[in-house]
């Protein structure tokens, strides 16, 4: 009879099934991981136009332009591919845009400055994807060619044939 202590764990061959189930699933087709959670960053259209709405939040001092600057931001403020630093660009003008009694110049100015750098820090730090030629580049020995376009044509000395070997000279034996 065991121990009363003694718990009973499954054996060895659960824990190796379980860590290839695992490994399994992670494994599988990479194209359909990435498909699934691929989510595409916002245009620079659609943060132009949040940029705007708090922009028009501060000059107009209005509830529904203060309503339409926070609900265009909202959103974004969930994005998974957005940047820290957008995100709190983007709840710093959801945070401020509410009407005040009086449309100070420190209040406009808290909406102003990340509504202002909010294109710059939100843009995507990805790199465009990579150019293919239309066309085999030339090599470079035929490409900077500075004879108006073509290769020079061998031309012979004057009063001289190619075909006769070279007369000796002073120079040469």
């Amino acid at each position: 009879m065991p121990p009363a202590h003694r718990i009973r764990l499954p054996g060895p061959h659960w824990l190796v099934a379980s860590a290839l189930g695992l490994l399994a699933a992670a494994a599988g087709p990479p194209a359909a991981r990435a498909q699934a959670g691929w989510v595409p960053f916002p245009s620079q259209a659609s943060l132009r136009e949040v940029q705007l709405a708090a922009l028009a939040c501060a000059r107009e001092n209005t509830a529904e332009a203060c309503a339409r600057s926070r609900s265009l931001a909202d959103p974004l403020l969930d994005h998974p591919r957005l940047p820290v630093s957008c995100k709190d660009l983007l709840w710093s003008l959801s945070e401020r845009s509410t009407p005040a009694a009086s449309n100070s110049f420190s209040r406009r100015e808290a909406l102003v400055a990340p509504a202002q750098s909010l294109l710059a820090v939100c843009r995507t730090r990805e790199k465009p994807p990579e150019r293919r030629w239309l066309r085999q580049p030339e090599p470079l020995g035929q490409r900077w060619r500075l004879g108006g376009g073509r290769a020079p044509a061998l031309r012979a000395w004057p009063g001289r044939d190619r075909s006769e070997p070279a007369a000796a000279g002073p120079c040469c034996p």
